[in-house]
């Protein structure tokens, strides 16, 4: 069984599960629309699900990134996929505003036990001149996840009732279980940790987020977990409110995100390895571009399509700085031991922002334009 021990098996695991992972979260944007008159409620009360979960899960990623440095990652992950799974399963027999709110908030918690210990493993897997590479490989699990729930998910489940949308994302993460209860069991081997890594001591994260100034990574993480995760929540709501598209419309102009996300990932990779992990200049083009699209969003008459093509280039640029950010950032602390910890406070500072956009454009969304979508 020599197969379960290659380190290209091992990274396409740690790509799975956190396509898994995205799964049994990302629903609930495709669920939306049918969840407001399924649990009778109005649709700013479905901005509090997200607006809520972004907060338990930014306060898990505080808390679990720093365990993550400290136990054995891969304990976390089968506790992560088995509550994941579970709160999908319970959401999908629940007919109740108040216990899908629970479940949700429950689900983010889970939800912030992966990215951490994944970056950790990978970053003990993997040489640190890999780093760019994996980051970015990593990142496509979130485009592909994208691309199955919005559109191969949401043209299959167009007839389903919204519970659907939870009960297949847990047979995912059942079998995201079942392949790592095997690799525990073959793919076991002896491995000397790459680079070698510094001795566990919180002293050492303070003394890197002192010199690096990272602090300022903090501010830009929250900025665009405001633009990221607001487009990605709201997308399929802003498309069939807003821009007039009906549900079997959507799921075809949605791919398009996804598919502008993996070009934003590739090139925020190939700009760090040219750049030699230099961020601030990609961060100032991004940036820069992310401005330009809301203005032009904010032009009277501008055409539906034209919109959509707007938001995919906004979310293309905010998921390749999310790339750089929350992944490769963090894999080029590998020595210092501290890829888990500084994953997750970077996690924590962007869904703190998450949590701001979910609530806030849950109110906005109201509005019979996009225009203050963009202003916000």
């Amino acid at each position: 069984m020599g197969i379960w021990k290659s380190d290209k098996l091992f990274f396409m695991l740690c790509w799975a599960t956190y396509l898994s992972a995205y799964l049994c979260r990302i629903n609930l944007s495709s669920a939306l629309e049918k969840m407001a008159p399924g649990l009778g409620v109005e649709i700013p009360a479905l901005g509090l699900l997200g607006s809520l979960f972004f907060i338990t899960y930014a306060i898990g990623q505080l808390i679990n990134g720093f365990i993550g440095d400290r136990v054995i990652p891969k304990r976390f992950i089968l506790i992560a996929l088995s509550g994941t799974a579970l709160a999908n399963l319970l959401i999908s027999l629940s007919k109740s505003y108040v216990v899908v709110l629970l479940l949700w908030c429950a689900n983010g918690y889970f939800q912030s036990m992966f990215w951490g210990p994944l970056m950790r493993m990978l970053s003990m897997r993997f040489s640190p001149e890999s780093g760019s590479a994996v980051a970015t490989g990593m990142s496509t699990s979130m485009t592909a996840a994208y691309i199955l729930s919005w559109s191969v998910l949401g043209i299959a489940l167009v007839n389903q009732g919204w519970q659907t949308y939870f009960g297949v994302p847990f047979y995912c993460a059942l079998f995201m279980l079942a392949l790592w209860a095997l690799y525990l069991i073959f793919g076991r081997r002896s491995y000397t940790a790459y680079p070698a890594a510094a001795p566990n001591d919180i002293r050492i994260l303070f003394a890197a987020i002192s010199k690096y100034r990272l602090w300022r990574v903090c501010i830009v993480c929250i900025c665009q977990g405001i633009i990221k995760d607001g487009v990605t929540l709201w997308a399929p709501i802003i498309l069939s409110a807003l821009l007039g598209f009906n549900m079997k419309q959507s799921p075809f102009f949605l791919i398009l995100f996804p598919l502008a996300n993996f070009g934003g990932a590739l090139l925020s990779g190939a700009l760090s390895k040219r750049l030699s992990g230099n961020i601030q200049i990609p961060m100032r083009y991004i940036f820069s571009g992310v401005l330009l699209c809301c203005v032009l969003l904010m032009v009277p008459g501008m055409p539906a399509v034209a919109s959509v093509i707007l938001m995919a280039c906004i979310s293309a640029l905010i998921f390749g700085c999310n790339n750089i950010l929350l992944g490769i950032v963090p894999l080029s602390f590998a020595q210092e031991n501290i890829v888990s910890s500084l994953a997750g406070i970077f996690d924590f500072s962007a869904y703190v922002g998450a949590a701001i956009s979910a609530l806030a454009l849950g109110i906005v969304v109201t509005s019979q334009t996009i225009v203050p979508i963009a202003a916000f």
